[in-house]
C-alpha cells in the first residue's frame, strides 16, 4: 500500500515545489544608440564610416607571363574597419 501512495506524493511535493523558485528579471536600460558618424561611403551591403584611407603604393615587379594586366589594390569596409586589398597580376 506505501508503494501505491509514494508515487503520487512525490509527483505532488515535486509540483509544490516547483513554484516556490524565485527568479530574478534583470532588466538594464539604456538610452538609445549614438547615430553613426557622417558618411555614408559604401560598398556592397555595408557602410564605411568616413572616407577611406589614402591608396597604398605597391610594387608590381615584373609581369609573371606576357599579356598580364595589374589590378591595383584598394581599400575595403569589412568587420567595421578599413581594409587593405592588395594590388595583383591577372
Amino acid at each position: 500500500m506505501a508503494m501505491k501512495i509514494l508515487p503520487p506524493l512525490v509527483v505532488a511535493a515535486a509540483l509544490l515545489l516547483a513554484g516556490c523558485v524565485e527568479h530574478e528579471t534583470v532588466v538594464e536600460r539604456r538610452g538609445p544608440p549614438p547615430p553613426p558618424p557622417p558618411g555614408p561611403y559604401g560598398y556592397g551591403y555595408g557602410y564605411g564610416y568616413g572616407a577611406p584611407p589614402p591608396v597604398i603604393v605597391e610594387s608590381r615587379g615584373y609581369a609573371p607571363y606576357p599579356g598580364a594586366f595589374w589590378v591595383r589594390g584598394h581599400w575595403v569596409w569589412a568587420r567595421g574597419h578599413w581594409r587593405w586589398h592588395r594590388g595583383y597580376w591577372r
